[in-house]
């Protein structure tokens, strides 16, 4: 299994903006891929603006085929449109 972080810098104001597409786009549209396994959104304890998508597949290609999709491609800058920056780090995890 693989687990990717991606590590969020907000805009200012834009907490609400960030939930608002991941509820609504990202979400739904990740859900149906092949080998998902989950995603949650997090938000730092005491922090103004960082956040993280935490994702988990069964397999780096089917996280690669994810990425790859137009629902993706639809998703995404939903997401990115609310930070000022995303970092993210891919993890192969053992169960």
């Amino acid at each position: 299994m693989i687990g990717l972080k991606i590590y969020l810098t907000l805009k200012e104001g834009m907490d609400q903006g960030l939930i608002d597409a991941y509820k609504s786009s990202f979400q739904p549209a990740i859900k149906v891929q092949d080998g998902f396994r989950n995603v949650m959104l997090l938000k730092k304890q005491d922090s103004l603006c960082t956040w993280e998508i935490n994702l988990f597949f069964d397999t780096e290609e089917q996280r690669q085929t994810w990425v790859a999709t137009d629902a993706h491609q639809d998703a995404w800058p939903k997401i990115a449109a609310n930070c000022v920056n995303a970092e993210w780090v891919l993890y192969e995890i053992t169960e």
